[in-house]
């Protein structure tokens, strides 16, 4: 090992296309240590190490070829000018694309690398933003949730490094939206899947938002973030064979919602508190471990209006502690992958009405262990076997009734799972899995079929097709009065075309899901086990369709999603088979980016259609309505520069720029009008009209 005072080697140099343009943000590293830097805004990078003898250098660029060059420490003080060349663009080999959307994948073809999900205009920093401008899914402005394809916010559940996040949204208050608890650069890869995802994926009835850490952390981040109405930063370490990065965020809303009026009384406002702890270890030169972990506290306190006030006291107090650990050790042996996992959540969550008090109180603890191997060149087996522990206790206290009343249960899920994937010559590809589970509260077994396969029908095109079963438990707040309930199923029918060439992606894909065994429960009768039962269904059906093109206009990158869904279900308190009140026939988006090199600028909009949505209209005889369409157009801008000699980003978004009113739906007042029963109808709204959004990114080590 280098003693601390040995001299370092500086290493810099400027990094560009083949055109001579810089790029900026491309990675470089020296392989197998953590020394590296990536370039700032004129192409060029520099770093120190302390490293002795020949070392390789990598590198990297989305969408360019990863180029390796030797390097002999101590000299190398020449800068160094690279030339990256871009990747053809085209589906070299035939693979599975149903339902899926995936980044840093390029054979996969849609990709939404981190800093893509960050720079779209109408994402402000969110994951559920993002995923909104792809096809399948629909803008639930008043929730914030993922609904795709017709299913609830509840039916797409999230992963990281293949463990489920229990809790992966902030705690919800009435009308109002959530946010997801993870920021986008906290991941080194995206898998967003519509349907017909792997066997591996269990509890998941509509869809799947897989997140990837990164093995290694080159960059040792360390900056400051400053916004309107927060600020944080990030520091980070390497050693010699790990990495450690330290993140911490506060945020309070009281700044900006002083300037920026609300339709919310605010008692508290809305704060956060959170931090996050990231060690990545190279274990010997085949083995890596990962420890991913997240808390966060939340409070806030709002005045209720009358008409969605359950008690009468016209207060909401939410407090919300959430901790998330993740581990996942890689290896290698031989020709055999092993993958070992744990993950344990644990999130608190205290309601206070004045007149009542909820707490809720939900642990999980997950074990997972997966083993993958090739048998032959074009055969590759997966297999598995999981278990989910969960403690979940719930207690209300209502002293005016003398109410305190206690509900509880623990499950343990367990979980097998095997899948085969098969190259049947230079053409198709097959996928076929089984999952099957166990439930211990409720002693029910599941077996979930799957098959997935791909045809290449050109150079550039391919047809996929997709075919399983998807199980997924009753939600808590179902299985805390009734043990008994069923698991959810549903049935997935999905077939693909997609072409794809340099720099254009086009993609058409129908789908038709049968729902099975929903809960349902009166409304009269919620409180009570007997109110609750599993014979629910429903479908869903439509046509998503996706158009990206990245070369036509220089500089530019824009898509265009367009999703036609007809979807109906008879469940939880509905009185028939109907749409849901979330249902959107039509959904379109269409997201702009373009650079503007002279200016080191990035300029982004995102235009977002929904067409009305249905309720059932209390002052028309129950008669069934439609909420006018909603339409959203949001800019943003990034402008790249140095603050004292530091690389900076200045990020200003705004969202629904031209002030269109956004009705999500309606509540009913009950009144007296002359002795009869009537309705008063309260449209649900957005707090704002408009949301702008302010920050300074600085680097303090000039990495990013």
């Amino acid at each position: 090992m280098a003693p601390i005072y040995s001299q370092a080697t500086k290493i810099t140099g400027k990094i560009t296309d083949e055109k001579g343009e810089a790029l900026i943000g491309a990675n470089v590293f020296l392989e197998g240590t953590y020394d590296g830097a990536a370039s700032d805004t004129s192409g060029h990078f520099s770093f120190s190490t302390l490293k002795k003898g020949t070392y390789k250098l990598n590198f990297s660029f989305l969408g360019y070829k990863t180029l390796i060059q030797e390097i002999n420490l101590p000299e190398g003080n020449k800068p160094l000018e690279i030339k990256l060349a871009e990747i053809p663009n085209e589906l070299n080999e035939v693979v599975i694309t149903a339902g899926t959307y995936q980044a840093g994948d390029r054979k996969r073809g849609v990709q939404l690398t981190s800093l893509e999900v960050l720079t779209i205009a109408n994402s402000n920093g969110d994951f559920v933003g993002a995923m909104n401008t792809l096809p399948g899914t629909q803008n639930v402005g008043e929730d914030g949730g993922l609904f795709v394809r017709g299913g609830d916010r509840s039916e797409t559940k999230t992963y990281i490094d293949g463990l489920m996040v229990a809790e992966p949204y902030h705690s919800k208050s009435p009308d109002l939206p959530t946010r997801g608890r993870f920021s986008p650069m906290l991941f080194s890869g995206t898998l967003f899947s519509t349907g017909g995802y792997s066997a591996e994926y269990g509890q998941a009835l509509s869809a799947a938002l897989i997140l990837n850490t990164s093995n290694l952390q080159s960059n040792n981040p360390q900056s400051i973030n400053i916004f309107p109405f927060g600020c944080g930063g990030s520091y980070g370490k390497s050693f010699d064979s790990t990495a450690v990065s330290l993140g911490i965020n506060y945020y309070n809303m009281a700044p900006y919602f002083a300037v920026v009026p609300q339709s919310v009384n605010w008692i508290k406002y809305p704060q956060e508190l959170s931090g996050t702890l990231i060690t990545n270890s190279k274990i010997g030169k085949k083995s890596y471990l990962k420890v991913f972990s997240s808390a966060s506290i939340d409070k806030s306190a709002m005045e209720l209006p009358e008409y969605i006030d359950p008690f009468g006291g016209k207060y909401f107090e939410m407090d919300n502690k959430n901790l998330y650990v993740n581990s996942v050790y890689t290896s290698r042996v031989g020709a055999v992958d092993l993958k070992t996992g744990v993950s344990y959540s644990r999130d608190n969550e205290n309601i206070d009405f004045k007149k009542a008090e909820l707490n809720t109180n939900n642990s999980v603890l997950q074990l997972k262990q997966v083993v993958q191997f090739g048998l032959g060149k074009n055969i590759t087996l997966r297999n598995g076997i999981e278990c989910y522990l969960q403690q979940y206790k719930q207690t209300f206290q209502q002293p005016d009734s003398f109410i305190n009343a206690k509900m509880d249960f623990a499950n343990a899920l367990t979980a097998v799972f095997s899948e085969g994937e098969s190259k049947v010559g230079e053409k198709m590809s097959v996928r076929i899995g089984l999952r099957g589970e166990y439930a211990s509260l409720n002693s029910e077994a599941t077996v979930s079929p799957r098959i997935s396969m791909a045809y290449k029908t050109g150079a550039k095109s391919q047809v996929s097709a997709a075919y399983g079963f998807f199980n997924q438990l009753p939600r808590n707040d179902y299985f805390k009065y009734n043990n008994e309930l069923t698991s959810e199923r549903a049935i997935h029918y999905i077939l693909n075309y997609q072409y794809q060439t340099e720099g254009y992606l086009f993609r058409v894909e129908g789908y038709y899901k049968d729902y099975q065994n929903l809960t349902r429960y009166t409304s009269a009768d919620a409180h009570y086990a007997d109110a609750y039962t599993s014979n629910g269904k429903g479908y869903a059906k439509g046509i998503d369709v996706f158009w990206r093109d990245q070369k036509s206009i220089p500089n530019t990158d824009y898509w265009v999603s367009f999703t036609l869904l007809d979807a109906k279900k008879v469940y939880q308190n509905y009185p028939g088979m109907m749409y849901p009140t979330y249902f959107s026939r039509y959904n379109a988006a269409t997201v702009f980016k373009r650079y503007f090199s002279k200016l080191k600028m990035q300029g982004s909009a995102t235009y977002q259609y929904s067409s009305g949505r249905p309720y059932l209209d209390l002052t028309d005889n129950n008669t069934m309505h439609y909420t006018k369409d909603l339409n959203n157009l949001s800019l943003s801008i990034s402008y790249l520069t140095r603050l004292f000699d530091k690389f900076t980003v200045i990020y200003v978004a705004a969202n629904n720029v031209l002030g269109f009113e956004q009705v999500y739906g309606y509540h009913f007042i009950k009144t007296n009008n002359g002795g009869e029963t009537a309705y008063q109808k309260m449209a649900i709204k957005s707090p704002a009209k408009r949301f702008v959004m302010f920050g300074i990114f600085i680097s303090l080590n000039n990495k990013f």
